[in-house]
């Protein structure tokens, strides 16, 4: 990776240089859409020390990374993929 700084970066000697892993890069023409949740406070915190520990990793990517790995079990569990859902989905707090 060529910078575009004059010299070298000191940092090099004490923070190796992370590539970002091979599945988070996106695909060419893969759309990105903004999601909104809540989570707690105590958990975001984590994944933002985790984000800024972690040189190549943004929060972004590592909300990404989870969900793909979460989403991928749950289908394992279930035996197969879920199905396109028939309606979009309702805003707000599921009814139970």
């Amino acid at each position: 990776m060529k910078r575009r700084t004059i010299g070298e970066n000191p940092l090099d000697a004490v923070i190796p240089a992370y590539p970002k892993p091979e599945g988070l890069r996106p695909a060419s023409g893969t759309r990105k859409k903004r999601l909104t949740v809540y989570v707690p406070e105590e958990l975001l915190e984590k994944a933002r020390d985790a984000a800024f520990w972690t040189p190549a990793l943004t929060l972004s990517d590592l909300v990404v990374e989870t969900l793909k790995r979460r989403l991928e079990e749950m289908e394992r569990e279930r035996g197969e993929p879920f199905p396109p859902r028939p309606s979009r989905l309702r805003p707000g707090r599921p009814m139970r």
